[in-house]
C-alpha cells in the first residue's frame, strides 16, 4: 500500500511538473518568480512549504472500493525537496518522496500493519535560452 501511495505521488509528478517543480523549489529555498506569491484565499501569505503541502494533500485513499480490503490505505506524508541544481539547460530539484501504507489483517488475528516507503526523484524544467 505504501508503494501504491509513491506511484501515485510520482504520477502526479508528471501530469503537475511545473507545478511540482515550483513547490519542491520553493521549499528549497530558490525561486525563478517571486519569493511570497500570494496564493491564500482572501489575500492571506503563504510560506514555502505550504505549497508542498497542498501538491501533496489529495495523495491518499482510505477507500479501494474492492472487497476484502477494509481497512486498507496509504498517504503520503511528505514530499521534501533535498537539493536543487542546474543541468545544461534544465533546472532540476530532487525530491524524497515519503509514503505510508497499511492493512488490516483479519486472518490469524494480525493487527494492523503499516509500512513506510520512500523514494527518491528529480523534477526537470527546461529553461529558456
Amino acid at each position: 500500500m505504501a508503494q501504491a501511495g509513491i506511484q501515485h505521488a510520482m504520477m502526479k509528478i508528471r501530469l503537475f511538473p511545473d507545478e511540482a517543480f515550483e513547490a519542491a523549489a520553493r521549499q528549497f529555498g530558490i525561486c525563478p518568480l517571486n519569493n511570497s506569491p500570494n496564493l491564500g484565499v482572501g489575500g492571506e501569505m503563504r510560506g514555502p512549504t505550504d505549497l508542498m503541502t497542498h501538491f501533496i494533500s489529495d495523495l491518499k485513499c482510505s477507500d479501494l472500493n474492492v472487497p476484502g480490503t477494509s481497512g486498507w490505505g496509504y498517504e503520503v506524508k511528505s514530499i521534501i525537496a533535498k537539493s536543487a541544481f542546474r543541468k545544461g539547460n534544465k533546472l532540476v530539484t530532487v525530491v524524497e518522496i515519503t509514503s505510508e501504507g497499511w492493512a488490516l489483517e483479519g486472518a490469524g488475528g494480525l493487527s494492523k500493519r503499516t509500512e513506510v516507503v520512500r523514494k527518491t526523484v528529480s523534477i526537470f524544467k527546461p529553461t529558456t535560452s
